[in-house]
């Protein structure tokens, strides 16, 4: 998934130390925002043509086993992404209609069919943090359905899903994350941003089993569920 590849994003600099010549082939969605992020790589979308002197392959869900083994590995993580700055200016000037209190961003659903069932919340499940005064609750949620609350703010963008390039810059300008293990929550994490990420039972391994620091992602803390399906 598009989450995957942000998290094993955050091992390329570990590539480029090693002095490897690296071509990263990701997500067409993802290649401007790796390509400003990454600007020593070349970055090409999935489905192009792999330039001729590449040697070697691999995928980069191989890369913890080389650069993250023990816990001390991750004491030089932080945030990777750049923004786009154009992006990150249309968004402040959105946001800044909204009124007064901390914006905070929401993603309650996953979209991915194989494994959304687990992680997945129900927006009415969101009532107590819906209901408070101090926050501007706004959606970060691509595919809604039919499910709404007139207390959460719709998303400006016109489809966060394909334009990860705007969503990326949004969550730059917000106070806030709270998500379910998703894009969302990556995003959030390799930009350095502040949240809390809700993790079913039984979470990816990248999760770990136990407690709230992501080493992967300081700025996260995680909210395990203590009773599968119970949130």
């Amino acid at each position: 998934g598009v989450g995957d590849e942000i998290l094993y994003a955050g091992m390329l600099r570990d590539v480029m130390r090693t002095g490897v010549q690296a071509v990263v082939e990701t997500d067409p969605r993802m290649v401007t925002l790796f390509q400003r992020s990454f600007p020593e790589l070349e970055i090409i979308a999935r489905g192009e043509t792999i330039p001729a002197d590449v040697v070697a392959q691999s995928s980069t869900a191989r890369l913890p086993y080389l650069f993250r083994r023990r816990l001390a590995d991750f004491t030089a993580t932080g945030p990777y992404l750049i923004p786009d700055p154009e992006r990150i200016d249309w968004a402040r000037e959105v946001f800044s209609k909204l009124g007064a209190g901390a914006l905070v961003g929401l993603a309650w659903r996953s979209g991915n069919r194989r494994t959304s069932s687990g992680k997945s919340t129900r927006l009415s499940d969101w009532q107590p943090l819906l209901a408070r005064n101090d926050i501007l609750p706004l959606s970060l949620q691509y595919d809604p359905g039919d499910e709404s609350d007139e207390r959460l703010y719709d998303n400006p963008a016109l489809d966060i899903r394909d334009d990860i390039e705007t969503l990326a810059a949004e969550i730059a300008v917000l106070d806030h994350v709270v998500s379910i293990s998703g894009l969302t929550a990556h995003l959030a994490g390799a930009l350095g941003r502040p949240g809390h990420v809700l993790l079913p039972r039984a979470p990816l391994w990248f999760w770990f089993a136990g407690g709230r620091r992501c080493p992967w992602y300081p700025s996260l803390s995680l909210v395990r569920q203590q009773t599968p399906g119970s949130w």
